[in-house]
């Protein structure tokens, strides 16, 4: 969707804008079992990842290899990502 696309790429005021419109899709999975936060913490985009945290987000979602949010920031090694996540 174009709010995966925009986390993934980091794009925070699009995201916004996008979550903003349709909350519902801060959620959504992808074809992989990707969430917008899946791939914001994959791309090591802290603010991105605080927007969608704040809008709803939910960090235990896993994909379809079991991994969630958690798991995908440790294996990046994205520290403050982790904490951020864990904050929440």
């Amino acid at each position: 969707t174009p709010l995966h696309i925009a986390a993934h790429k980091g794009h925070v005021k699009i995201v916004q804008l996008l979550v903003q419109q349709n909350p519902d899709g801060r959620n959504d999975k992808d074809s992989d079992g990707m969430t917008p936060l899946m791939l914001a913490v994959l791309g090591g985009h802290e603010d991105v990842a605080s927007v969608l945290l704040l809008k709803g987000a939910r960090v235990p979602d896993t994909d379809r290899q079991g991994r969630s949010s958690l798991h995908l920031a440790v294996e990046q090694g994205h520290e403050s990502m982790l904490r951020l996540l864990l904050d929440h």
